[in-house]
């Protein structure tokens, strides 16, 4: 086969595998996955908010994606969790003009 004989196949596909697994792994460490929870502020229930944010949790959810609502005071409340790292909420429905980049800058 191509001049080589079997242990040299075998070394090769071995360095090859071990290779890749190494690749692997650091890709896996490096560049983690997407969460598989995340946390929207919604606020009032029975709002349009709370409507929307259902059907975002049916979305995610065929992607196996939880989405969990929180429930808030409303769109001022909904901008403030969102500034406040400690808060947990990584989605926030609001309504515009009520922020702009100023007062909410991107993370």
């Amino acid at each position: 086969m191509l001049g080589y004989n079997r242990w040299q196949l075998f070394k090769g596909m071995a360095a090859s595998l071990c290779v890749v697994g190494i690749v692997s792994l650091a890709l896996i460490y490096f560049i983690p996955a997407p969460p598989s929870k995340v946390v929207m502020a919604v606020g009032f229930k029975g709002t349009s908010f709370e409507y929307f944010a259902k059907q975002y949790r049916e979305i995610f959810a065929r992607y196996n994606v939880e989405l969990e609502l929180h429930e808030t005071g409303g769109a001022v409340d909904n901008v403030k969790l969102l500034q406040d790292p400690e808060s947990g909420v990584q989605i926030g429905l609001v309504i515009g003009g009520i922020s702009d980049g100023k007062y909410a800058p991107l993370r």
